[in-house]
């Protein structure tokens, strides 16, 4: 669902368009420049504000309604890392899971005896030794 910076609000747009006096402060405070959010409650002047300090509906409206800045982490080479980028696959020995593909964070959830390469290569990289 298309919601908060995501997308622009046309209704409030189309009439910009047409009428430029048409924004005020007043206007634009109940009237945003972005799509609604999908828990209507955040733009009640009222109690929006209560609204938007719940968990879930904070926890929805910075996750899905507010647009990153920048891609994820691992979307672009950073080039200070490229002798440091590592396919974990490749250091793993034996897996104890019917999944054996690595997840965020399996390598404290698992036996040195099946991930020690891991565990060795950021000994070395890190100098730790």
């Amino acid at each position: 669902q298309v919601q908060g910076g995501w997308g622009v609000d046309t209704t409030w747009y189309q009439q910009f368009q047409t009428d430029t006096s048409y924004i005020t402060n007043d206007i634009a405070k109940v009237t945003p420049f972005f799509t609604r959010f999908a828990e209507a409650q955040i733009m009640n002047p009222a109690n929006g504000s209560s609204k938007a300090a719940e968990y879930v509906v904070r926890a929805n409206a910075l996750g899905g309604a507010i647009p990153a800045l920048s891609f994820a982490a691992g979307r672009n080479t950073v080039p200070v890392f490229l002798d440091r980028n590592v396919n974990v696959n490749d250091l793993q020995d034996g897996w104890p899971r019917t999944n054996t593909r690595w997840l965020h964070g399996d390598a404290k959830d698992s036996a040195y005896y099946f991930n020690y390469l891991l565990w060795d290569s950021w000994v070395t990289t890190g100098d730790l030794k």
